[in-house]
Parts: structure tokens; C-alpha cells; sequence
């Protein structure tokens, strides 16, 4: 992963869930031996539970992403980012471009939005998806 920097890499697994000896409930990631569920956190920028959210006012529990830790769940989470709340909408797109940096696109000092004024037309338009707004790739 170290050599794929251009790369996000999102890795799927399951959480297990277990009882400690003092009776409290302990959620993992589900994996073969002890190192790697344990030290995966280590390793990933951003580490996500997806699960029923019951927050205790009596309304049915919503799905979502816990994002944070601590949490009141106790469910594994890290956001090396500091871009995300403690839940997020359960929606992996809209998470991941909240995340992502946009990537620069070099050419784009390239692109300029020419206006109908400056074609010549008689009324200026300022909006970029506008039908009267043309690119010009210099």
C-alpha cells in the first residue's frame, strides 16, 4: 500500500463482537490471528463501523458510520482526517468525497470560461453551466 500513494484503497471486513472477562462487550475486526485486527488501525488512515445506531430516545436506531473514537457504542473508529463527525449518513460516496481531496487537475490553467460579452453577444453570463458559457482550451 505504501508504493499505491495515488491510490485509495478501501478494505472491507466483519466486526466481531466479544465478551471480555469483566463482562464488557468488545467489538473488532474480524481477522485470521491476533496481529492483524489489532494492529490494522495502524496501518489505515480512516477506520469505519457500519451499524444500527441506537441512541437511546426511543426512536427506532438509524444506520450509519461511526467515524470517531470513543464513541458511546464502543465500535472501532479512527479518522486520521479530521474531515468527518462522529456519525456520518451511511452513503460511502458522499463520505469519501468529503474526504478525498479533489485532485488538481494541471491543464486547468489551460481552461478559461469565455462569456457571450467577450464573443461579442450582448448579454454576460456568469454561471460556468450556463448554455451561453463556452471553454476555451488555450
Amino acid at each position: 500500500m505504501q508504493s499505491a500513494r495515488e491510490l485509495n484503497v478501501i478494505l472491507i471486513g466483519a466486526l466481531e463482537t466479544t465478551t471480555n472477562e469483566y463482562g464488557q462487550i468488545e467489538h473488532h475486526l474480524q481477522a485470521e490471528g491476533q496481529r492483524v485486527p489489532r494492529e490494522m488501525g495502524g496501518i489505515v488512515d480512516i477506520v469505519l463501523t457500519m451499524h444500527w445506531l441506537d441512541f437511546g430516545d426511543g426512536k427506532p436506531a438509524l444506520r450509519g458510520f461511526v467515524c470517531t473514537s470513543p464513541n458511546s457504542w464502543r465500535y472501532p473508529a479512527k479518522d486520521r482526517s479530521g474531515k468527518l463527525e462522529m456519525i456520518e449518513p451511511p452513503d460511502l460516496g458522499a463520505l469519501i468525497r468529503k474526504v478525498v481531496p479533489q485532485r488538481a487537475n494541471h491543464s486547468a490553467a489551460a481552461v478559461q470560461h469565455v462569456t457571450q460579452s467577450e464573443q461579442g453577444g450582448d448579454t454576460e453570463s456568469t454561471a460556468p453551466n450556463s448554455i451561453s458559457t463556452t471553454i476555451k482550451v488555450a
